[in-house]
């Protein structure tokens, strides 16, 4: 996690603070969870993503400036659906984006349809325009692996997927994300990449 700033209620919670001070990544162990108050001061949402790639280069571009995001690692761990579910019952909003892939939209699923976290950038839409971005910079793809499950979040997602036949990594539309961590998340998406 990156950006976590908890009220100290005790020697790893007062750590995390320092740490997302100096805009450092941190993974987080399950007992630390389970025995300190997991609390934020205000609230905000929290990003959430699935690749390390994301929350390190969130680190060296934003560094202590980078709100709140949590990385998953794939399907995620124990300490992080417990970390999620203390922070959305603590009243934060949760925002999940992760690759466009089989796998993908499996986490995703979870997250949004089970967590009840909120897509970002996320959609049918999104998927296309990452595609037609990358295709324009002459990016080639993994062909897509496994059949694609419908997304609970966008009907017309899994179905473009399937139609295109090739997986978008979140490493695709690191810049995207990184704009919204560095403060464009209020305004509409743009569909323009340029």
């Amino acid at each position: 996690m990156l950006g976590l700033r908890p009220v100290a209620s005790g020697p790893l919670t007062e750590a995390v603070a320092r740490w997302a001070e100096g805009g450092i990544p941190l993974p987080v162990p399950l007992g630390g969870l389970q025995r300190e108050r997991w609390e934020l001061p205000g609230v905000a949402t929290v990003r959430v993503c699935e690749n390390p790639s994301v929350l390190h280069a969130a680190s060296e571009r934003l560094g202590p400036a980078c709100p709140l995001l949590v990385c998953t690692e794939g399907n995620p761990s124990v300490a992080a659906v417990l970390l999620l579910r203390t922070l959305l019952e603590g009243g934060q909003p949760l925002a999940y984006h992760g690759d466009f892939g089989y796998g993908g939209i499996a986490i995703g699923n979870r997250m949004i349809g089970g967590l009840g976290a909120q897509p970002w950038r996320f959609s049918s839409a999104d998927y296309l325009a990452a595609l037609a971005r990358a295709t324009e910079s002459g990016i080639r793809f993994l062909p897509l692996k496994g059949r694609v499950p419908a997304a609970c979040w966008d009907e017309a997602l899994a179905p473009a997927m399937r139609n295109a036949g090739v997986e978008v990594e979140e490493e695709l539309v690191l810049d995207v994300l990184l704009a919204d961590l560095g403060g464009h998340a209020g305004k509409p998406p743009s569909r323009d990449f340029t």
